[in-house]
């Protein structure tokens, strides 16, 4: 009855710990939706040809294929503004680089980069404003023909080929400032890639034009709630665990005392009739027969005036015992599952 107590208390206690915890795991994401903004980003630009006897118009617009040798520079528009769902002070920066990032082509290596090199075209000063209010619109131009020729300086050097793209990135870095709120950071970028080394370039726009997203706050109502959720679970299924590994403990321990008491009251009963060998009895030429019990095997003993041989199989668990009657051998394994 007190065994039948005590595992219907550790089933309850691991139940309540259980729920403690998913409890806790619950409230961590109940964090509430500060505010919603959306974020639109442009990326214009239009290709400058070298003189030549083919365009009608030396000036190309965007998202066309143009012939790598006949471009002087780009003229590109970067413009990045947010809309909020609340009105919020806005600290920000940004700043406009290019990176040309060339690849070997060789078959040992291909795609992997083999030469970098960044340049700095602009970094804004810190402005402040209104998050709805606050427009980034940038120019920048590249002279394509300078990247172009050191490209063709660096493989003619080292006598390799190489991919080179050039990345020409504007990055956004914001602090939001809400009324009695911590300061939310955000970051952001627009980057056009632009093939140095391709015969015919394509500029690929590389970013998400518009998107959706929310700055969230913690609520401490719910952190307070999380901790002690989690650490009411946390103690409970320690409680829970020690119960367990105790009583598994103390069941071992019965175990072993009743087989000790047992065999203890065989040898001190029995010993005339007990007679101990150090090795398992080899079954060979004779006829074994398994007996339901001690007092069994003791009764075959008697009747036949003969000893029980003891075999300890596993020490301080089993005992292996056997009466030997012409060509059959009475056996019984002695252990902790059968006392």
């Amino acid at each position: 009855m007190k065994n039948k107590k005590s595992i219907i208390l550790q089933i309850i206690l691991l139940v309540v710990g259980l729920i403690f915890l998913v409890t806790s795991l619950t409230l961590k994401n109940n964090d509430d939706i500060l505010m919603l903004y959306e974020t639109h980003k442009k990326c214009n630009y239009e290709v400058i040809l070298k003189p030549n006897d083919f365009y009608e118009n030396n000036i190309l617009q965007s998202n066309e294929c143009y012939a790598a040798k006949s471009i002087k520079q780009l003229k590109i528009n970067f413009e990045h503004k947010i809309n909020s769902s609340k009105k919020a002070n806005v600290e920000y920066k940004y700043k406009i680089t290019n990176d040309l990032v060339a690849t070997a082509v060789n078959r040992e290596n291909i795609d992997k980069n083999i030469w970098n090199r960044t340049y700095f075209i602009y970094e804004s000063d810190v402005k402040n404003g209104d998050i709805n209010e606050n427009i980034i619109n940038e120019n920048v131009e590249i002279d394509y023909d300078f990247y172009r020729n050191l490209v063709n300086s660096y493989e003619n050097e080292y006598g390799i080929q190489i991919n080179a793209v050039l990345k020409v990135r504007l990055d956004v870095f914001y602090n939001v400032k809400l009324e009695n709120q911590k300061e939310k950071y955000l970051e952001d970028y627009i980057e056009l890639d632009i093939p140095i080394t391709n015969l015919v370039v394509e500029p690929q726009e590389n970013y998400e034009k518009d998107s959706v997203n929310n700055i969230i706050i913690e609520n401490d109502r719910y952190r307070i709630m999380e901790i002690i959720c989690f650490v009411l679970g946390s103690a409970i299924l320690v409680v829970d665990i020690t119960i367990f590994v105790k009583q598994m403990h103390k069941f071992k321990t019965n175990l072993e005392n009743k087989y000790t008491r047992k065999m203890k009251k065989i040898l001190r009963n029995y010993k005339n009739y007990i007679v101990t060998i150090n090795n398992e009895l080899d079954f060979s030429g004779f006829k074994p027969i398994k007996v339901a019990s001690f007092e069994d095997l003791l009764d075959v003993a008697e009747q036949n005036q003969t000893s029980i041989l003891c075999y300890d199989a596993i020490k301080n668990k089993e005992c292996h015992m056997y009466v030997i009657v012409r060509d059959c051998v009475y056996f019984y394994a002695f252990s902790e599952e059968n006392i």
